[in-house]
């Protein structure tokens, strides 16, 4: 099993003021299949899935143990956490007489009560957590499913890809966005202020755009899987090499969200850390490898 080179992580850089480093790295698991780690909202958990997405777990940070939230295939891609922390809506997918059929379920995470929001429908995708519980796209049109107290999801902004383009909506009006023409752009994500979002075009690289759809930065095509820092001041992202087969390299990086300064967190000869997530406080990130191990890194802002 590869080693943790921890001395080749502490790379600190000068931006805003700032020295960025990681100061502490732990490794959570043991060998196993375990992918795409993310925080719970008060960071005392970590869910995880399989290399395929099949399946979601908890993982206690305190006591290490696990808990299966259920087997269902799809069901780690495209999930999400509600607002209140308490359920987690999945959308898990099964084969009715050839075609792929989609369907959205929320599971209370303390007892895994489940409420199936929908069943078995073919264009369903883009999940998001919202004021009243969850809304999703269906048939190409949002839908708000009351979980928590209701609120008109009308109020807020969505932004997600549908039908080959980025669809904007705001306050009930939609706008479709087209930055390259018909394309499928992937790791949409809106800022935490909800002023800009990004986006991805694998051949293209990943760019920041406003609300009215026109792009502000382009962050580079060694931008990938981003994410907004929870103060919306930077984005977490990895940097791979491949030789057209197998992946060579991939190492963890930040970039601020002027798009100024790329600053390299990891560095290891011997490990490919991917798919870095934010804890909800901006101050630990976690990530796994290609092997399947899961580790948190602690971050140090000076």
């Amino acid at each position: 099993m590869k080693k943790f080179l921890l001395t080749c992580l502490v790379l600190p850089t000068l931006v805003f003021g700032q020295q960025i480093k990681i100061v502490e790295t732990k490794k959570i698991t043991e060998s196993g299949d375990y992918f795409y780690p993310r925080f719970s909202n008060d960071n005392s958990t970590l869910f995880v899935t399989s290399n395929n997405y099949n399946g979601i777990k908890s993982i206690n940070l305190e006591t290490k143990n696990e808990k299966v939230i259920n087997n269902y295939p799809g069901a780690g891609y495209d999930y999400v956490i509600s607002e209140d922390g308490n359920n987690l809506i999945c959308r898990p997918y099964n084969y009715i007489d050839g075609m792929k059929y989609y369907s959205i379920i929320s599971q209370n995470l303390i007892d895994l009560h489940e409420n199936i929001l929908e069943k078995d429908v073919r264009n369903l995708s883009w999940i998001f957590p919202s004021k009243q519980g969850v809304v999703y796209v269906k048939e190409g049109n949002l839908i708000s499913s009351e979980i928590n107290e209701f609120k008109n999801y009308n109020e807020d902004i969505y932004v997600y890809w549908d039908n080959w383009s980025i669809i904007i909506e705001r306050d009930g009006n939609r706008k479709e966005y087209k930055p390259f023409d018909d394309a499928i752009y992937i790791w949409i994500s809106l800022s935490p202020d909800k002023s800009k979002f990004l986006f991805n075009l694998g051949n293209r690289g990943t760019f920041i755009a406003d609300l009215k759809g026109n792009i502000l930065l382009e962050l580079g095509k060694d931008v990938l899987a981003p994410e907004w820092s929870p103060d919306g001041n930077w984005i977490i992202y990895m940097n791979q090499t491949d030789d057209g087969v197998n992946y060579l390299t991939s190492d963890i990086w930040l970039v601020d969200a002027n798009g100024n300064n790329k600053i390299q967190l990891t560095n290891t000869d011997d490990m490919l850390e991917m798919y870095p997530k934010w804890s909800s406080d901006g101050k630990m990130l976690t990530f796994n490898t290609i092997d399947g191990d899961i580790y948190i890194s602690n971050l140090s802002f000076e």
